[in-house]
């Protein structure tokens, strides 16, 4: 069952609950990151800039968990603690947000109820490569070497990426 667009897909309800599950398992690093960072990675790449404000909001939420709990469980390496100490303030900045679709809109807490806007937008290609690079710097901090080119984490990722690059929906 193809669709042009993620969102538009029968199952975009059930991959909703999931992320905003996700977002709120990500606040204690529940998500155990260090052994489920290229999967998560993934989902990132995946589903951002997808759905409505809300959705869009909850995936740069769990972005921003994420990296938060690589720096908190001491996973980064330590010459590089201030170097993700500066990404995660960046990540926070309005001209980070805008790659998630959501520019000046406030946060979204995933305990609050709020009403839906249902405003979705096609996402600019160029998006795609700064999120990625942006991954690729914070998988970066995780290892002593300069980056994390042929480590098993990176492996992991690229593979998850290649298993769905020309599939329909490859998200589902």
């Amino acid at each position: 069952n193809s669709t042009e667009r993620l969102d538009e897909h029968e199952l975009w309800s059930r991959i909703e609950v999931l992320l905003r599950l996700l977002l709120v398992l990500s606040f204690e690093n529940l998500l155990c990151v260090k052994q489920h960072l290229p999967e998560l990675f993934y989902i990132l790449l995946m589903t951002f800039y997808s759905g409505d404000t809300i959705m869009r909001s909850t995936t740069h939420g769990l972005f921003i968990n994420i990296v938060h709990s690589l720096h908190t469980s001491q996973i980064v390496h330590e010459d590089k603690v201030q170097t993700l100490r500066y990404l995660l303030n960046e990540f926070h900045g309005l001209a980070f947000r805008l790659h998630f679709g959501i520019g000046g809109q406030k946060e979204i807490s995933p305990f609050s109820i709020v009403e839906r806007d249902h405003k979705t937008e096609k996402m600019p290609i160029n998006m795609v490569e700064n999120v990625t690079n942006s991954l690729f710097s914070i998988m970066n901090c995780c290892f002593a070497s300069s980056n994390c080119l042929g480590t098993a984490k990176h492996a992991r990722l690229l593979s998850l990426i290649a298993s769905t690059a020309f599939a329909p929906n490859p998200s589902l």
